[in-house]
């Protein structure tokens, strides 16, 4: 039987072939079907308190090779949507979430909900 609902979440980086993937999921859903997928970039700093040859910066480098070295990019998620259209998906949304993991935004708004 078809699906009406397929997610995703936390996947990037654990597979090789996502536009195959993708092409399942939509061959897999019921007309007026959706996919959701909620996956995570790598630890970035947009404020400059992360520096690039920081430890973070230094292991989100060694993260990244390693993972295209293996054919399952950590950073696959920026392909995504397009990916999803090419498979015959549409009305494809992307939201991207701002999300800090610690206290070192600037911002006093993401320094907080860092710190949360």
């Amino acid at each position: 039987q078809p699906f009406d609902f397929v997610y995703l979440r936390a996947m990037v980086g654990s597979i090789r072939n996502w536009p195959r993937l993708f092409k399942k999921a939509y061959d897999s859903l019921a007309p007026g079907g959706w996919i959701e997928i909620a996956d995570p970039y790598l630890i970035t700093s947009d404020d400059n308190t992360l520096p690039e040859d920081s430890p973070f910066g230094k292991w989100n480098r060694i993260l990244i090779e390693a993972s295209e070295r293996n054919g399952t990019s950590m950073m696959a998620a920026a392909n995504y949507k397009n990916w999803l259209i090419e498979q015959g998906f549409v009305d494809v949304v992307q939201v991207e979430y701002k999300w800090p993991i610690n206290h070192w935004p600037k911002d006093p708004k993401y320094k907080s909900i860092g710190k949360c």
